[in-house]
């Protein structure tokens, strides 16, 4: 595992620059308090699967409202990715700019055939459909080379504008450092939430490029078999806030 201690030193302090925007995941009843008191943000990742289960509460919520909504392909709730045809109608129903590719967590070869497959079934969807949607894909790998491989592979698609780097790079290597610095180079980045890792993640937030970071604010989700699918953060909401003390610049 790295663990580049300089990388953290350096740092004046481990607040979240306000460029960095920071993308709470909640529930819809939580969601609607914060809509109505004016402090939901206007940066949001929502869960396809359940955009398309209440359709109706999250355009009522989210829809219209001038936000930035990223699609995520509720592959960890799930325990796979949805197909980009269903991301893309979660996506319409709340305005949503940005669709998050299907991904498999850690595999590269398999999430690069399934972000290449998907493509071949977005250039068939109607124009109408699609407009004002970009592709974020999930680079995966085991290996920095895999995941270079990935980014080799998803910059040659060219409606993709942006990538997502995931939490299990940093809990697998320590760090998200040296794969954001790669990827920036050329395109903007999402981190897919908050790692075991916390000063990592904040660390990273602040880097040039990165967009923002998502938070999922249940400590733990069960599937319908009562299964504990892979978190991405286990502390509270509270606890995160405090790191991005320009929130209220955001609010919608």
């Amino acid at each position: 595992m790295i663990q580049d201690n300089t990388f953290y030193k350096s740092l004046a302090d481990y607040r979240i620059p306000k460029e960095t925007r920071f993308a709470p995941v909640v529930p819809l009843s939580i969601a609607a308090e914060l809509s109505d008191s004016n402090t939901l943000g206007n940066y949001h990742l929502l869960l396809a699967h359940d955009v398309l289960a209440n359709p109706r509460e999250y355009a009522e919520i989210y829809g219209n409202k001038g936000y930035t909504i990223l699609m995520d392909n509720s592959l960890i709730e799930l325990g796979y990715a949805m197909p980009i045809e269903e991301v893309l109608d979660a996506a319409n129903i709340v305005g949503g700019q940005y669709i998050i590719l299907p991904d498999t967590l850690k595999q590269a070869d398999t999430t690069i055939q399934q972000v290449l497959n998907a493509y071949i079934v977005w250039k068939g969807i109607p124009a109408a459909k699609k407009h004002g949607v970009s592709l974020l894909p999930v680079i995966q790998g085991m290996s920095m080379r895999e995941q270079f491989d990935c980014l080799f592979a998803f910059s040659n698609i060219p409606d993709v504008k942006g990538m997502c780097v995931p939490r299990v790079i940093a809990d697998t290597y320590g760090t998200r450092k040296y794969l954001i610095e790669k990827v920036t180079r050329t395109f903007n980045v999402h981190m897919l939430g908050f790692s075991d890792n916390l000063m990592d993640d904040i660390a990273c937030a602040r880097m040039p490029g990165v967009v923002g970071i998502d938070f999922r604010q249940q400590a733990v989700r069960f599937n319908e078999e009562g299964a504990r699918p892979h978190l991405r953060i286990a502390i509270s909401f509270h606890e995160i806030r405090p790191l991005f003390p320009h929130l209220r610049a955001h609010r919608g």
